[in-house]
């Protein structure tokens, strides 16, 4: 299945442009597909999943949550959802469907 993702600034009307080349491309186009899917398997309302969706982060808090989210598996398990900092449940979520 072929994928075209298209990604922009908020306000720079990527939605518009995705609905006009799905439209001349013939193609099914998807919009918000995946925070919907991480809003259900979250079990959380869209809204949530919506004001998560491509976050940019930063700090030292983030570095180590991403630190912890690599090295569990190595250890032999899995993070507990709660052990995790909400931003980083949706985003391990989202990397999830996305590779799915």
């Amino acid at each position: 299945m072929a994928v075209i993702s298209i990604a922009s600034s908020f306000g720079a009307g990527a939605s518009v442009v995705a609905r006009h080349v799905g439209t001349q491309l013939g193609w099914q186009v998807v919009n918000r597909a995946i925070p919907v899917e991480v809003a259900q398997r979250l079990s959380r309302p869209l809204e949530e999943a919506l004001a998560h969706d491509e976050r940019i982060e930063s700090g030292l808090g983030s570095l180590f949550s991403r630190w912890a989210i690599w090295l569990a598996p190595m250890a032999g398990g899995e993070l507990p959802p709660e052990a995790l900092a909400r931003e980083d449940i949706f985003k391990a979520q989202t990397e999830e469907v996305i590779r799915v």
